[in-house]
């Protein structure tokens, strides 16, 4: 993938995590309802999806990415993942199967993204050595 189209991923990446964790806060006792969770936790997801959202944005704005920041972001999805799967586990029993579909598939979106940043955090890197 050339330099440019990688660098597309982050924009990606960070628009994805906050234009849903807006619209989770803006939607909440509807998502709530939705997805038969409490109103917290639908509260706790759209905190969670905005900051590493920002968090995104910032490093597909920055002039100066560094290696480290990048992989802090692939743990963040990692780490993202694995809860997301916690939570259907959790959840299985209680919550609707939308709320559990979505939150299934948001944890296979950012193992996608982890994936392909990590293979490319070079590519992704402004800076040769940190």
């Amino acid at each position: 993938m050339s330099h440019f189209k990688m660098e597309n991923i982050l924009h990606l990446d960070g628009s994805a995590g906050l234009v849903v964790g807006i619209l989770l806060l803006l939607l909440n006792d509807w998502v709530s309802h939705l997805y038969s969770l409490s109103t917290s936790m639908i509260l706790f997801l759209a905190t969670m999806n905005a900051c590493y959202g920002v968090y995104a944005l910032s490093l597909a704005f920055s002039k100066n990415r560094q290696i480290r920041l990048i992989t802090l972001l692939i743990l963040a999805n990692i780490i993202w993942a694995a809860l997301c799967c916690t939570l259907v586990v959790y959840y299985m029993q209680t919550a609707s199967m939308i709320g559990l579909v979505f939150i299934s598939l948001e944890g296979i979106f950012v193992t996608f993204l982890a994936y392909f940043e990590w293979r490319n955090k070079g590519l992704l890197s402004t800076q040769n050595n940190t």
